[in-house]
């Protein structure tokens, strides 16, 4: 009887939030990072030992996050670009979180409501729906997960004094480190944990928080070194007075989205204090004195409000520095303040108002208005991180003017492939604002769009433009560089891409097509060796495969063309103009089974594939089945088009030799 008392309500919490979140089941991938995380991220989807070594041994965004990264390789493994896995495992993290903040509720001696109010509250929260709903937020789970189950591990080492549950704490601290460096304040947790529970400060409890410590600022600098490498555009430096300012800004800003989560937004502009009034000056400020005031007089009765404070304080200083307000930032943070309001609902219910029906009904009313309210709340929030035009959109309802925004908006109508849109938002851009710190990424944007609409001297003009912004943005040299290879300009195209190399030597798209200009230029060595290089960067990379084939079939050495058309294969089954090559290389040989298998394989893939549908015919001749031969030219004849007209009359003469 007294475990259901305890799993009915979790059954409850769990089934509630799982409804609530199950919108983001429904989501796909959207522009704001899942592409660097995961749709073209290079290190997800080859499992070599190579990449696994990068992962730990690199930063990668600006974080080392290695268990992270390794969590989206595994499920690339099995599902590919796929959403649904993806969403159904930040889904579940969500819920073991909530799990897991339930039991920790418990073990700093709360009671079932206090517990079971705050994991409901932290489980459909809207600000906690970023977390769950947005796939490149996978650390913060992550990180949550393990964060919470070492604490849990401590609480228990401090109950029953086992050295294994030290033990697992600690790993699981490891853990946590290894997915998010957010999670570099477990150690002062613990410390809170140990003043809430009435435990004396003691040499005992000093050293046994020594290795979280260091652990702590092991990753802390790593942290700090990972961030400095990546290029952040943050905002502008600030003078002390203006950081103070900010950083109680901040603050008031966490607070009250939780109290009031609407306008929420998965962009936030980035906090100005020059724009601020006096009267805002001094509000903010005094808002956070007060609490702190709260604090320390309410510890003289009971320790749980200073403790649910200092745990959203401590939690939150890894980012307060940062100047931004973001969503995501609150996922374990809010913990401590469910846990003030969990305690204070039990206590009232429990004492001063456990004789008083009307009060408690009215209590239990309003409790239930809220718990409804925020489920709304939260359902609708999932469905804005449908897509990323959804996303984008719901950012400039609320900020309409958030020039970054419309910079967003206009990459993901690029990606629809909506170019006017595209250029009306990036010329808006440009327009309102010529120093925006991205302003050379919405040039080589605008110039993205007018390539894809093939109006080339409008692409270079402004692919130029990028360039001259900022000379070290590969990128728009890459693309600048493809119109003059189309345009048949080789020599600018290879300048081009020779500045992208000496950029970016691990740019394996350079390498891959500067061959291609030493192709179209009659220079196979180089245009080998290229393709080679390109390959070394990026193993996968099968187009580098099929060109260089193509060189050694030319050359007549079919052995390297046939392995290097196998390989192209073996990563892209559905690459027909390879298995066609391979079929004339074998042909070249002699194996003309092997020729035919491929030539059938291509039209397989492609029933259109006219050179297929000849080569196909010429292989049956071969093989003397001239019936077969005759009914290939006729296919290929009914797929052909002008450019093949010599095939096309080969083709006649031949059938009517087949046919009496």
């Amino acid at each position: 009887m007294k475990h259901i008392k305890v799993i009915l309500p979790v059954c409850f919490i769990l089934g509630i939030s799982f409804l609530t979140l199950s919108p983001c089941l429904k989501n796909g991938f959207v522009n704001l990072d899942d592409q660097r995380y995961v749709t073209e991220n290079r290190w997800i989807m080859d499992p070599s030992w190579k990449i696994l070594k990068s992962i730990f041994s690199q930063f990668y965004a600006g974080h080392y996050h290695p268990l992270t990264l390794l969590t989206y390789s595994l499920e690339f493994y099995l599902f590919k670009l796929n959403p649904l896995p993806y969403h159904a495992t930040n889904l579940f993290l969500h819920l073991f979180n909530t799990l897991l903040v339930f039991c920790v509720i418990r073990r700093l001696r709360s009671d079932l409501l206090t517990s079971s109010v705050a994991a409901l509250l932290f489980s459909i929260h809207p600000l906690h729906v970023e977390s769950v709903a947005w796939i490149s937020q996978r650390k913060d789970l992550l990180y949550s997960l393990f964060f919470l189950g070492s604490w849990i591990c401590y609480l228990r080492y401090r109950e029953k004094e086992k050295s294994s549950d030290y033990l697992l704490s600690l790993i699981l601290f490891v853990l946590s480190v290894l997915s998010k460096s957010m999670s570099v304040t477990l150690p002062v947790v613990l410390l809170l944990s140990d003043y809430l529970l009435h435990r004396p400060f003691n040499k005992k409890i000093f050293f046994e928080k020594v290795p979280f410590f260091v652990l702590s600022i092991l990753f802390g600098i790593i942290a700090f070194f990972a961030r400095a490498h990546a290029e952040t555009g943050g905002p502008d430096s600030l003078s002390l007075f203006q950081q103070l300012l900010s950083f109680n800004f901040i603050l008031f800003f966490f607070l009250s989205k939780l109290i009031l989560p609407v306008g929420l937004s998965c962009y936030y502009p980035y906090f100005k204090p020059a724009g601020l009034s006096l009267g805002n000056m001094l509000f903010y400020p005094l808002v956070v004195t007060c609490l702190f005031f709260i604090g320390v007089l309410s510890s003289r009765r009971s320790r749980k409000i200073p403790f649910g404070l200092l745990f959203l304080l401590v939690t939150l200083l890894p980012v307060l520095p940062l100047r931004i307000f973001a969503e995501r930032y609150t996922y374990l943070p809010y913990t401590g303040i469910f846990y003030i309001i969990g305690e204070g609902l039990s206590s009232l219910l429990t004492g001063r108002f456990r004789s008083a029906k009307m009060a408690r009904t009215f209590l239990l009313i309003l409790f239930t208005g809220v718990i409804i309210t925020l489920i709304t709340l939260s359902y609708q929030r999932c469905r804005i991180w449908k897509d990323s035009l959804t996303l984008w959109n719901d950012v400039l309802r609320n900020y309409p003017d958030f020039l970054t925004a419309y910079h967003h908006r206009g990459t993901t109508y690029l990606d629809m492939g909506e170019y006017e849109k595209a250029i009306s938002d990036y010329q808006r851009v440009l327009k309102t604002d010529p120093d925006h710190p991205k302003i050379y990424s919405v040039y080589h944007n605008l110039g993205a769009a007018y390539h894809n609409r093939r109006e080339f001297d409008q692409a270079i003009y402004y692919y130029s433009k990028s360039v001259k912004k900022k000379p070290d943005y590969f990128l728009a040299y890459h693309h600048r560089g493809l119109i003059h290879m189309e345009r048949k300009e080789f020599q600018r195209a290879l300048e081009d891409f020779n500045k992208v190399i000496e950029i970016n030597p691990g740019f394996a798209e350079a390498y891959y097509n500067r061959g291609n200009v030493y192709m179209e230029t009659n220079r196979p060595d180089q245009a080998i060796s290229d393709y080679a290089r390109a390959i070394g960067i990026n193993p996968k990379f099968y187009p580098a495969y099929y060109n260089r084939g193509v060189l050694y079939a030319r050359e007549g050495l079919h052995d390297q063309a046939i392995a290097d058309y196998h390989r192209a294969i073996l990563i892209h089954p559905g690459y027909a103009e390879a298995y066609a090559n391979r079929g004339v290389s074998y042909f070249q040989k002699g194996l003309f089974e092997n020729a035919l298998r491929d030539f059938n394989k291509a039209l397989e893939v492609n029933p259109a594939y006219a050179e297929a549908s000849f080569n196909k015919a010429l292989v049956l001749e071969k093989m003397g089945r001239m019936r077969e031969a005759s009914e290939a030219y006729e296919r290929f004849i009914q797929v052909a088009s002008p450019q093949h007209a010599k095939q096309i009359d080969h083709a006649k003469r031949r059938i009517k030799t087949h046919i009496p």
